[in-house]
């Protein structure tokens, strides 16, 4: 029942189909991700190993994401062949759907909705193939530590939220509360946040 974890053998047998020919390209998504760990590094990072620019990286980083995008769109691969069979497809799909429904979500609040609807209990451990489904659908991780009250990481999935708006509300919210000498109604914060941004 561990959708993640079918996710994960879909990443590891497609990284097996590059151990002789792309072994470098294998390499780079290792490394990127932190897969089979390794440490995690970012593309400057592997660039200056390689020898090559960082945007080149970052381009090979996006050639894989993308055959991962078709392969669970359920096509086929010319090169390498492979194709995701069907019973893990639907199992991704109600995966990426369940994602693809949030806005705006914390990292802790993330890993307790994938414990409460689809029983991933092992979210730190398959942290890299988690990276990985949330760049292939395009999910914007931000470590903005603007907020007081929040050591998360946010996820911005919906691209149209407007990430300083999002961290300016939540501090204010946070303020407000903070200022509170009683207790407070989830209806006046609403009100109180309305006078604000109007």
């Amino acid at each position: 029942n561990d959708y993640l974890e079918q996710f994960k053998r879909i990443v590891n047998d497609y990284l097996s189909l590059l151990i002789d020919k792309k072994e470098r390209e294998r390499d780079i998504l290792i490394k990127k991700y932190g897969l089979f760990n390794n440490d995690q590094y970012n593309t400057v990072e592997i660039g200056l190993y390689y020898e090559v620019t960082n945007e080149r990286i970052r381009q090979l980083i996006l050639k894989h994401l993308n055959n991962f995008k078709i392969l669970l769109k359920g096509e086929t691969l010319d090169i390498p062949f492979c194709v995701v069979n069907s019973d893990s497809k639907k199992n991704i799909d109600l995966l990426i759907d369940f994602i693809s429904g949030i806005s705006v979500i914390s990292f802790d609040n993330l890993v307790k909705s994938f414990k409460d609807n689809y029983n991933i209990l092992s979210i730190n451990q398959n942290q890299p193939y988690l990276n990985i489904i949330l760049d292939v659908l395009e999910v914007v991780e931000s470590s903005e530590s603007s907020i007081p009250f929040s050591n998360n990481e946010y996820y911005f999935v919906d691209p149209k939220i407007d990430k300083s708006l999002f961290y300016e509300t939540a501090k204010y919210c946070y303020d407000f509360l903070r200022d509170s000498v009683t207790p407070i109604k989830e209806f006046d914060l609403i009100i109180s946040l309305r006078k604000q941004y109007r």
